[in-house]
Formats: C-alpha cells, structure tokens, sequence
C-alpha cells in the first residue's frame, strides 16, 4: 500500500505544473449603453497581454444607456458592489457613473483607468477573490479587507510651466496657483509629475491662451483610484502688439492707396497735355 501511495505522490510531482495554474481572473466592467468611456475601458482591457489568459472581462449593464440612466438588469447587484467596495475605503466606487470596474479584492472604481494592467497580475498571482461573483449568489458579506493594498498617493512631485513662474511656489500640499504671462504670449507648455506607485496625470501638455484668464485643471488618480485636482489659472495680458501691427497695416494701406492715387493723376495729367 505504501509503494501505491508513493507511486502516485511521484506522479503527482511530474505532472505539468500548468495544470495548477491560477485561475483565469474576472474584470467585470459595469457599464451603460452606449457609454464611449465604458467602450474605451473595455477596448483598453481588450489590447492588455494575458487578455482571455490571464483575465477575462465581463460587461454587466448597470444602466440601459448613458442618457436616461434607466436601470439595467445588473443595477442591484452594481449598488451592492459599489456599497461594500466603498464602506471598505475604495473610496471611488460609485454605481451613479460609468464605467464601474472591478478587480477581484483590489480594485473597484467609476471612471476611466489605463493603468490596471499590474492590478490583473497581482490579482492573477495572489488568486481571484470574485467579490462580484460572491455577492451575485446573494451573500451579505464576501471578505473584503480595508483597502490599504494599493497606493492612495494622490500628490504631484512636481509642476512645471514653459512660460512664468507658478505663484506660490510649488508645493505638493497646495492647490492652486497663478501666473502672469505677457499678451504675445499665446501658448504654455504644461509638465507634471505624480510621486504614488502607478498614479496618473491628466491635463498636461500645450495649452492655448486668450486674453485673460486661463483656467488649467490637473487631475491626479492614485493606484487605488483616489483622485485630486491642482488648478492653475494664467493670465495672459492684452496683446499690445497685435494692436500695433493692426495700425502699422492699416497705415501701409493709407500710404499705398495715396501713393496709387497719385501715380494715378499724374498718368492722367500727362495723357491730357
């Protein structure tokens, strides 16, 4: 019996070890129809590699579509989920928006991500919990932990301007800032740098001025979906110049239109001698 018993145990050690590979993980995107972000979501999803190996996604309809907001077949079951992804510091899970994503025990948040790929390999590695697929069969609690496994660093490490100087001076801690530009000044470049682990900066890049005040947003999302704004509102002064190539061309027409004048009559004036 014993030489059966360590027969199979030797077996059992040269079997494939693919055979016990992790499980293929659930990414449920809660969506509403005809929602371009939730298409953008699950088109990103589509492109990552270990798409239909690693991971699977799974639309459930939230809502009918994106303009009524009528409840879809999955609305219960989205509230449930957001509710107990919320309740458990997941601070952006939200069932009022689209697309709601959700990643095993990791990550659950209402707006747009391209930075999940890491999210789906750890939940590859550590194994799929399913929270959606647990409250689907009608379970009250399904074991979510207090989010504190991903990053919820919000702050940037640093925002720079081609053009100026950011009044205060930076400061991760503040918010807002100003800055005066002069009025030839139509275009600043706009350059910052978020200091969580896989956080996203969106905002930045060449902006166009007008005259006036210039409102610049600078959204920061943290790994676990926790978001912050820095504002930056420039001021670009009357543009001088333009009023003076303004008069500078309109004088040039003057002279033209005289100087063709009296060309004009002294042709006339040498036919009729």
């Amino acid at each position: 019996m014993k030489r059966i018993i360590g027969v199979i145990f030797i077996l059992l050690c040269l079997i494939p070890f693919k055979i016990f590979a992790a499980s293929k993980v659930k990414v449920y995107v809660f969506e509403a129809g005809g929602c371009p972000f939730c298409e953008d979501q699950k088109e990103y999803l589509k492109k990552l590699d270990g798409y239909n190996t690693k991971f699977e996604v799974i639309a459930k309809e939230l809502y009918v579509d994106h303009e009524t907001w009528q409840e879809g077949k999955d609305y219960k079951l989205g509230k449930t989920v957001a509710e107990a992804f919320y309740d458990a510091g997941f601070s952006n899970a939200d069932y009022n928006s689209t697309p709601f994503v959700v990643i095993s025990d990791l990550y659950a948040s209402s707006t747009y991500n391209d930075t999940l790929e890491e999210i789906i390999n750890s939940a590859y590695n550590l194994g799929d919990k399913d929270v959606v697929g647990c409250y689907a069969k009608g379970n009250t609690s399904c074991g979510l932990k207090e989010n504190l496994s991903l990053d919820s660093d919000t702050s940037l490490k640093s925002l720079v301007v081609s053009v100026g100087e950011l009044n205060p001076t930076f400061n991760k801690e503040i918010n807002d800032y100003k800055i005066e530009v002069r009025g030839n000044i139509e275009e600043v470049n706009v350059n910052a740098e978020c200091n969580g682990i896989n956080c996203r900066v969106e905002g930045t890049g060449l902006k166009k001025l007008v005259e006036g005040n210039n409102e610049i947003v600078i959204k920061v999302t943290a790994e676990n979906g926790e978001e912050e704004y820095y504002r930056i509102n420039i001021y670009r002064e009357e543009n001088y110049y333009k009023h003076l190539y303004i008069g500078v061309a309109g004088a040039l027409v003057i002279i033209i239109t005289t100087l063709i004048g009296l060309i004009w009559s002294i042709v006339k004036k040498n036919k009729n001698n």
